[in-house]
């Protein structure tokens, strides 16, 4: 009886790797598996290895920093047939890594020429300089060739003037070509639909930094429904391309704009924003906000696209917005049906109606004004909306800003689902959240800053809010006597323990003896979740024993005093 059923186990596990050997089922299991379970499969054997290959080389990325990592990368290629060329890549040009410009337009070309036909997204952060060449080999590769559809394009500064590294001559922007009076056409590539653009340099509208015009940049690739810019200086380029959008009436999926050039907080180019924004519009951010004075406006672009968005942010550079508390709180205002990301400033935090309007709402992200100091005025109430219906839908809740202890327990009771939680706390806050927000998975807490009678810097959260356990009780034991407290008989208050799902925690403290974590937040605290994978613990007095403790739990564990 025995072997006969062990000669039925076999036979059975025999059709299990059968079945797993076909390349259509490994492909298909493998689409869901993350990076980390890719790799490790990779080493079963060659099949499983071309198997994890495939999702591998869709999402993960190349990154390229030097000649001779793009020299070996496209050796590597060589050697394997092509068999492993990847489609994403990073292409960093940094000054103190490549000898000269020509050195590195050089590096770019060689790369390009093998590998265009493969690309699908390239990410490339350069010295504006290698702009004019390498711009210029991407513009000009035939249609054929390509099958690119994301660009991100970083321009930074020159740190030196040596003659490696010429400024191009400048060169006055040509005026926009009309398409039906141009000698040569311009042979369109469809597969480009986003484009990145982060400038960090002042660039004055006398400059052509681009070998070709915006307007034929758009002809060229006029698919384009993704757009992202930022710059703090750049306004000539932010006009020209918004300019040169509305005139071919591109319909934007995604508009992101960053700057804080006053010169953009127009009541015109709000206007002609509001034009690129329609019924399909679906991730809106700008890294600025109008005056109260163009009010309508905002409410205008806001309601042109309300229905299709799904990811809204506002992150202004004003100490305060009305315009935009208007736009989201009026009462026959503006409704979200589909939005499901929030990124607001606390200006907004005190109205928090508006959120009713926003019924699959899963994240939402409050952070400071950034022309505000690093400390919160704690002088006034962060969230003065006394009632709230329960919203079960957002999962995700990250606050810059330090939110008092009564307005936690409105965050409690409004938020009762959370999965991912980050903020400021001290101790009587995380034991709100251990006691309240059981169903964390990822927590990052940040500890809120004090200063004492003598003016030193103290953390108000300490190893009594991690573990449950009374300050005096812990005081009485350090090191290796700390097994000699009973937690059981000892603890009196939530503790970090209670988050049975939580799998990724990040604690940010202040290195203190008196008012730090210490080695007791792990015996007591951290070492009894049991479904914790990943630990990140910033200036903290935790030792090298304890953290070893963790890691042969299963835990990975990262310290810092960053």
């Amino acid at each position: 009886m025995f072997s006969q059923l062990t000669d039925m186990e076999e036979e059975r596990g025999s059709r299990i790797r059968k079945a797993f050997s076909c390349y259509g089922i490994q492909r298909s299991v493998m689409k869901h598996l993350k990076t980390k379970d890719l790799k490790a499969l990779r080493l079963v054997d060659k099949c499983w290895m071309e198997s994890a290959l495939l999702p591998l080389k869709e999402t993960s990325f190349v990154t390229l920093n030097s000649p001779s990592s793009i020299q070996n990368y496209l050796q590597f290629l060589q050697d394997s047939d092509f068999s492993a060329i990847f489609s994403n890549y990073k292409i960093v040009i940094k000054q103190s890594e490549f000898d000269s410009a020509q050195e590195a337009c050089d590096s770019f070309n060689l790369f390009w020429s093998i590998c265009s036909s493969y690309v699908k997204e390239i990410s490339i952060a350069l010295p504006w300089t290698c702009t004019f060449p390498i711009l210029e080999c991407i513009y000009q590769t035939p249609p054929e060739s390509m099958q690119l559809m994301k660009l991100t394009l970083s321009l930074d500064k020159i740190e030196s003037s040596e003659d490696k590294w010429p400024e191009p001559e400048p060169i006055v922007q040509d005026k926009p070509v009309i398409p039906s009076q141009s000698s040569i056409p311009i042979p369109i590539i469809n597969s480009l639909i986003s484009l990145s653009l982060n400038v960090s340099i002042v660039l004055s509208t006398e400059k052509k930094v681009f070998p070709f015009t915006w307007t034929d940049f758009f002809l060229k690739f006029p698919n384009i429904c993704h757009l992202s810019i930022h710059s703090d200086y750049a306004s000539g380029h932010f006009y020209r391309i918004v300019n040169i959008l509305m005139e071919y009436q591109m319909r934007l999926k995604t508009l992101k704009i960053g700057t804080r050039d006053q010169r953009l907080f127009s009541e015109d180019f709000l206007k002609k924003l509001v034009l690129l924004t329609n019924n399909q519009t679906e991730v809106l951010s700008l890294g600025f906000l109008p005056s109260v004075r163009h009010e309508s406006g905002l409410d205008l672009m806001l309601s042109k696209s309300s229905t299709s968005l799904t990811h809204l942010s506002f992150l202004q550079y004003r100490t305060v917005n009305q315009a935009t508390i208007i736009s989201l709180t009026a009462s026959d205002g503006n409704t979200f049906p589909n939005l499901r990301s929030l990124r607001i400033t606390k200006e907004l935090v005190p109205h928090l109606q508006f959120l009713c309007k926003m019924p699959k709402i899963r994240r939402l992200e409050i952070y400071r004004d950034s022309t505000i100091g690093q400390h919160d005025d704690l002088s006034n109430p962060v969230i003065r909306t006394r009632s709230l219906p329960v919203i079960s839908t957002l999962q995700t809740l990250a606050l810059e800003p330090f939110v008092p202890v009564e307005d936690v327990w409105k965050l409690v009771r409004w938020f009762p689902n959370l999965q991912r939680l980050q903020m400021k706390a001290n101790d009587v806050i995380a034991r709100i959240i251990f006691m309240k927000w059981k169903e964390l998975r990822e927590l990052y807490l940040v500890a809120e800053i004090t200063r004492d009678n003598n003016d030193i810097v103290r953390s108000t959260l300490t190893d009594e809010g991690i573990t449950g356990i009374s300050r005096n009780v812990l005081m009485q034991q350090f090191g290796a006597h700390c097994e000699k407290i009973d937690p059981v008989a000892n603890r009196s208050m939530p503790y970090i323990g209670d988050l049975t799902k939580l799998e990724t925690c990040k604690l940010q403290v202040v290195p203190d003896y008196l008012t730090g974590l210490t080695d007791h937040s792990v015996h007591f605290g951290l070492a009894n979740l049991p479904n914790l994978t990943s630990l990140t613990l910033v200036k903290s007095l935790v030792s090298p024993e304890a953290v070893e403790l963790l890691r042969t739990q299963g835990v990975s564990v990262t310290v810092t005093m960053d």
